[in-house]
């Protein structure tokens, strides 16, 4: 899935499927829309993170190549956020 107006997102290259998620949303709380001081405009969806990335997950680990050489499956999934964890 790849989107424009989300603030969540993931992508193949190779065979590596990389998934970048928002590590400031999902928390009791958090806005729906926060403003960027940089792009001077609200922020794009937040969504349903959770749900949008166990079901990206769901579908990745179903194409793994477990050893196998095959077009379009993944040795690798690589889930990064837009802040470090620590």
């Amino acid at each position: 899935l790849s989107s424009s107006d989300s603030m969540f997102y993931s992508f193949d290259y190779g065979n590596v499927h990389i998934i970048g998620i928002n590590s400031e949303t999902d928390y009791l709380g958090a806005p729906l829309k926060p403003y960027s001081p940089i792009a001077k405009r609200a922020g794009g969806s937040f969504g349903n993170q959770t749900a949008w990335l166990e079901e990206d997950l769901k579908t990745a680990k179903n194409r793994r190549c477990h050893g196998r050489k095959l077009p379009g499956c993944y040795d690798w999934i690589i889930v990064f956020g837009h802040r470090p964890m620590y």
